[in-house]
């Protein structure tokens, strides 16, 4: 038999209810036989509202890795990075990259060099990239990744 009170299952010899300590009777025999109150009950606990949160949790994680995905899932360097003059404190160089174009307008000596970048081998913290450049010459630099460096001939360029 069921108890009308909190719709735990009781022996049928039962006088109280062992979950609730509610009087288990002849009425609540026939009650719960017959299905009357117990019906009622157990639909009203079943059907509980969910929280919000529950939803709202999983969504933001989601967009959260796909955020991350696209701004720091590459290790790549792109945009623009100065070399700054010891002398003067101003930009002596600019290396602007742009997908697997590389351009190295260096103010302070006077040239300015365009070419291709291949990835030649990475690690944990650094990449060596080599730059096929337009007149024929190849060159090289290594990005540190953690301070998004870029380290060519022993100069430092920083990211702008």
């Amino acid at each position: 038999m069921v108890c009308p009170k909190c719709n735990a299952t009781v022996n049928n010899e039962a006088r109280f209810c062992p979950n609730c300590g509610n009087p288990m009777n002849e009425e609540n025999n026939m009650e719960s036989a017959a299905g009357n109150d117990v019906l009622p009950k157990l639909m009203k606990t079943g059907n509980k509202a969910r929280s919000p949160w529950l939803y709202i949790i999983p969504v933001a994680l989601v967009v959260m890795i796909f955020i991350g995905l696209l701004s720091g899932g590459s290790s790549k360097p792109r945009g623009k990075y100065i070399l700054i003059n010891p002398f003067t404190g101003g930009e002596a160089a600019c290396i602007t990259i742009r997908g697997n174009s590389y351009t190295n307008d260096n103010r302070f000596w006077g040239f300015k060099e365009q070419g291709t970048l291949t990835l030649v081998q990475e690690w944990d913290d650094c990449i060596l990239y080599s730059v096929q450049l337009t007149d024929g010459y190849t060159d090289e630099f290594y990005y540190w990744k953690e301070y998004k460096t870029i380290e060519k001939g022993g100069e430092y360029y920083y990211k702008k």
